[in-house]
């Protein structure tokens, strides 16, 4: 991957061979990565048609053993054994074919967070939904990704995924 000029001069920290860079005292800046959405041509025509948007929400997080104990004031950012690192979300609304790749940059994750559980994987979540826009209910049926973000950062090149209409759609 090649480095973005913004962390040219920077040291980097390494866990678990998942590259981050020092951004300030507070934060680790995530190394930029893309996702490519590929839309079946039933969905596509649905969404451009209806001007409708599609969103990619993700999410960061380490799983927590039960016996690993996380500090009173990191309690709320917990879900059950899952730390939230970060969450966010990216929409398109403007489709111009059937693929859409979401790029993430300058995403930072809290120091403090990435530290409170230095032994366990970073993962990365994304869900992908219609905008809800031209529709009350999401209208499609895409993948998940939900893997560790070391997956994301060996990978050669967008991860790729795939989305459909949903049935009660067509």
């Amino acid at each position: 991957m090649k480095e973005d000029s913004r962390m040219e001069n920077t040291p980097v920290i390494t866990k678990e061979e998942n590259p981050v860079m020092v951004k300030n005292e507070d934060d680790l800046l995530v190394p930029d990565f893309s996702v490519k959405l590929q839309l079946d041509p039933a969905l596509y025509k649905k969404l451009k048609s209806s001007k409708e948007s599609v969103v990619a929400a993700y999410y960061f997080y380490k799983i927590i053993d039960d016996d690993q104990k996380v500090n009173a004031d990191l309690q709320q950012h917990l879900d059950g054994n899952q730390l939230e690192i970060l969450t966010g979300k990216t929409e398109e609304s403007q489709l111009s074919q059937p693929e859409i790749t979401f790029h993430f940059k300058g995403l930072a994750l809290p120091k403090k967070l990435e530290n409170a559980a230095p032994n366990t994987t970073l993962h990365l979540n994304i869900n992908f939904f219609s905008g809800r826009k031209a529709f009350e209910d999401n209208i499609m049926d895409a993948e998940l990704l939900d893997v560790p973000f070391e997956k994301v950062l060996h990978s050669t090149g967008p991860l790729i995924l795939k989305a459909k209409l949903l049935p009660s759609q067509h």
